[in-house]
């Protein structure tokens, strides 16, 4: 496909800063943040969508990566507001994005232990439990559709690697990385760097990182 035009890239960005913000992303509020019309931001999402950049159900956004638009295990808190991720490895990428602390909250997918991870941009503060994990699935071994559909169910926290070792070892059509909490991080922001930027240069509003 072409690159995106200027129209698609706008609509883009404002689906993610306002999930970033806890906000709604009907196409009526993306037209009021944008100051397109109703059509022109349908048409922008459609295209998005094909993309795979986004995923629409019925024509409502479903997730924005590394954002989900519905409630998910992975939750991020930053200064009263919440918003969600469709994984562990994107919950650690929308924390990147912001300039405030923010905490990760979540549940360890083997015996459902609370995780939390406590982060200011790309940096690790503090976590609970003490070294908890991050299994990221490889995409060759899910079989085709949207990621959000049949990735990011398997891309969990574990309260520790002993844990992830025991859930492997239920799932074994699963290839995929352990990773400790640093890596994963490391792993988040060189898959969502291109939506890092986007938003924190809409946020300082420089339009050509737009």
């Amino acid at each position: 496909m072409p690159p995106l035009t200027s129209t698609e890239a706008m609509v883009h960005v404002a689906v993610l800063r306002r999930l970033l913000g806890g906000a709604s992303v009907d196409p009526a509020a993306l037209s009021a943040a944008t100051g397109l019309t109703l059509i022109r931001v349908g048409g922008a999402l459609e295209r998005l969508h094909a993309e795979g950049t986004i995923f629409l159900s019925d024509g409502i956004v479903i997730a924005a990566y590394p954002f989900s638009a519905v409630p998910t295990r992975h939750r991020i808190l930053c200064e009263g507001t919440t918003s969600y991720a469709c994984c562990a490895i994107d919950a650690l990428a929308v924390s990147s994005m912001m300039d405030s602390p923010a905490t990760v909250e979540s549940r360890c997918a083997r015996c459902d232990r609370e995780v939390g991870v406590r982060m200011r941009g790309g940096r690790v503060l503090a976590c609970h439990p003490a070294v908890p994990v991050v299994f990221y699935v490889h995409r060759d071994c899910c079989e085709a559709g949207p990621t959000v559909l049949v990735r990011c169910p398997h891309i969990n926290f574990f309260c520790e690697s002993g844990h992830a070792d025991r859930w492997l070892a239920q799932n074994r059509r699963l290839a995929g990385d352990t990773l400790t909490l640093d890596q994963g991080v490391i792993r988040a922001r060189e898959i969502f760097a291109s939506a890092i930027s986007l938003v924190q240069g809409a946020r300082t509003g420089d339009s050509s990182r737009a």
